[in-house]
């Protein structure tokens, strides 16, 4: 099957929708193409990997404010490609001339949604938020509302990934029939991760932990993030429930990746340093760069808890590696969870309800005793992730396009 991925960004070796998409497709020995926004037309580009090879291409594109995106020479480059199946992630009025395209109307098209209340508020009718906010509201119902009702309209099957986006979708759908129609072809289906990447290998755990001269009862809780000044105040609020956690339990140790020179990360990661140096416990916290996959999994493998101020796609990563997480209960996150002992939840921006959750999952780790107990208990929680893997993600997503009477080849 020939696959062709639209979005307006790709960055190679991130954990992007599109990006394992193309991975995972590529493995299970599909051709595809990622073509995205570029401020000129290329050729297509190999890239080549443990799970194959896909190309990447960019067109010719208009970068307009607040990350839409628009481009006139994105037809001819699909219709070049000769797909049997269009997958569009992003900023659909970027991808809006292939939907309204007739030469590749009988293409099946599937269309992605991350819309969540992380973002911003989507509701502008909604009593008792900022004026801001329904701002912000109003600006997303006027400049995306066409290209999202007329990509719906378009889409063989709808996916939302996050548990906020089909009532986002549909509420900018007024007419009663098409709302329906579009309903009767949304699936929700969460993003997820990396097979490949993020599994639990006790070898990479332990050899890790021996570098960081970590005990056996040492209990690890990695903190994951870009440090950037929007985030800043999340990984204070983190860092401060970890020394509250810390004078409670002794075995508490953190691991905080994140840490970058670049411009915009370089002055919260020196705030993050000064608020180490300056803390009663500098001895149990281990600092880490910015990661790329590969060695945020070995992280990971090494960590026993992970902990997230807002959600993000490490949170599935974490999950993958059979991590406990501590996630808010802002809603954004609750359905990754299938058991209760895989995570804990606590009051969004409360750092005393962080602390109980640390220790909370702190104890559930220590409850296993024994190495070969922690074990068991790590692979079940891996298993338990596993329905999180883009590899059955996007077996789903493709056994239910052809349960829905759309032929695609094998």
């Amino acid at each position: 099957m020939r696959v062709a991925l639209l979005g307006p960004s790709f960055i190679p070796n991130r954990s992007y929708q599109e990006n394992v998409w193309a991975e995972q497709l590529a493995k299970a020995g599909h051709a595809v193409r990622i073509i995205f926004a570029g401020k000129s037309t290329t050729p297509p580009t190999p890239i080549t990997g443990p799970f194959g090879t896909f190309e990447t291409q960019t067109v010719a594109t208009r970068f307009l404010p607040r990350g839409t995106y628009k481009s006139r020479g994105l037809v001819p480059l699909v219709e070049q490609f000769n797909p049997d199946l269009i997958i569009v992630c992003g900023d659909k009025l970027f991808s809006l001339p292939v939907a309204k395209s007739r030469h590749l109307a009988s293409i099946p098209l599937i269309s992605t949604y991350s819309e969540n209340l992380g973002m911003h508020e989507f509701d502008w009718r909604k009593p008792g938020i900022t004026l801001q906010q329904r701002a912000w509201a109003l600006a997303f119902a006027f400049y995306r509302g066409g290209p999202i009702r007329i990509m719906c309209r378009r889409s063989a099957l709808i996916i939302g990934n996050t548990p906020q986006a089909r009532e986002i979708i549909l509420r900018l759908i007024r007419n009663p029939a098409q709302r329906a129609d579009a309903r009767s072809r949304l699936i929700d289906m969460p993003l997820g991760f990396s097979p490949d990447h993020f599994h639990f290998d006790p070898a990479v755990r332990e050899s890790l932990r021996a570098s960081w001269n970590l005990q056996p009862q040492h209990v690890l809780v990695a903190v994951s993030s870009a440090f950037t000044a929007v985030k800043g105040p999340y990984i204070a609020m983190i860092f401060r429930a970890m020394v509250e956690a810390m004078h409670r339990n002794a075995d508490l140790r953190a691991v905080l990746i994140g840490f970058s020179e670049q411009p915009d990360h370089v002055d919260v990661s020196r705030e993050v340093s000064s608020l180490i140096a300056a803390s009663p416990f500098p001895d149990r916290f281990i600092k880490e760069p910015f990661a790329q996959r590969d060695r945020l999994s070995k992280v990971y493998n090494a960590a026993d808890v992970a902990v997230f101020g807002r959600a993000s796609i490490s949170c599935q990563e974490s999950l993958g590696t059979g991590l406990v997480a501590c996630f808010p209960n802002d809603g954004s996150l609750n359905h990754l969870i299938t058991r209760p002992d895989q995570g804990v939840f606590f009051l969004p921006s409360d750092q005393s309800d962080l602390t109980r959750a640390l220790l909370q999952a702190a104890s559930s780790i220590s409850s296993h005793t024994t190495p070969p107990q922690r074990l068991a208990f790590r692979r079940s929680l891996e298993e338990a992730a596993r329905w999180l893997g883009y590899d059955r993600i996007i077996s789903n997503v493709l056994d239910q396009l052809r349960a829905r009477g759309t032929p695609l080849p094998a």
